[in-house]
């Protein structure tokens, strides 16, 4: 891990900012590449803790499959993009209703 590495004096201040940086990367990559994803393979590729991945996921409200240890990856872009596009439609309906 990061932690363990012998940084110098000068690089090692920043290297938990590198990291969570990292970490953040790649989860909105995580987010928009899959729609499943193994646990153990998200925590070796955020160097996570099972306990940090499934907090995680919880707090992105991804869905836990625990008899599979698969997480089900929602985007919460798409996810909102998704519903202001049936809101324009559910409108363009209603005023198509009207007319």
């Amino acid at each position: 891990s990061i932690a363990d590495h012998p940084w110098g004096e000068l690089l090692l201040p920043l290297m938990p900012t590198l990291a969570d940086e990292t970490r953040s990367r790649v989860q909105k990559i995580v987010s928009k590449a899959y729609t499943t994803i193994s646990v153990e393979t998200l925590m070796s590729m955020l160097a996570y803790s099972h306990e940090k991945v499934l907090q995680l996921a919880s707090e992105n409200a991804w869905e836990l499959d625990t008899d599979k240890q698969m997480i089900r990856v929602v985007d919460a872009a798409a996810s909102s993009d998704s519903s202001t596009r049936r809101r324009g439609l559910e409108q363009l309906f209603r005023y198509s209703q009207s007319v």
